[in-house]
């Protein structure tokens, strides 16, 4: 994916790919120190809960570092081109515009989770825009009971 992409112009390197649980709880009450934790809830997973913590989440950022980690990323020649080619690979641009209500994050196009091809054909072909709605999970994090996406301690 990242050869193609180069090769098409729109260079990107993968950053910020495994996190222990340690360094999500870091970020996280870091966060909510400096915003308050409602705040940091949309942007942020909170320990145990994070993508990240799976080893199959990343984030992108273009060669120039233009834009990184910052909505704009999806603007950008390495965002677009990851919107449109990443789940021909089984990735998923996991936090959209069209899903912030249903994830409970804000939209994040520089992160990107490895689901599989079967399921990114899945969700092109049933409309659906998050793998809550593709899973029969409920919106949003609540943090009570067991989490679907994320390795807890």
């Amino acid at each position: 994916m990242i050869k193609a992409a180069a090769a098409d112009k729109a260079g990107f390197y993968a950053s910020n790919g495994y996190r222990a649980y340690g360094w999500q709880q870091g970020l996280y009450t870091s966060y909510a120190r400096r915003d308050g934790a409602l705040a940091a809830d949309s942007y942020s997973a909170r320990p145990g809960y994070s993508e990240h913590q799976t080893g199959l989440a990343f984030d992108a950022k273009a060669i120039d570092n233009r834009c990184s980690l910052q909505a704009c990323f999806g603007r950008t020649p390495s965002g677009r081109w990851l919107a449109a080619h990443a789940p021909a690979y089984g990735f998923l641009v996991r936090y959209t515009p069209v899903n912030s209500v249903i994830t409970g994050y804000s939209p994040e196009p520089w992160h990107l989770r490895y689901v599989g091809t079967w399921m990114t054909a899945y969700l092109k072909e049933s409309g659906e825009t998050s793998l809550e709605e593709a899973l029969g999970l409920p919106a949003a994090p609540d943090y009570i009971g067991p989490n679907a996406f994320a390795a807890n301690p």
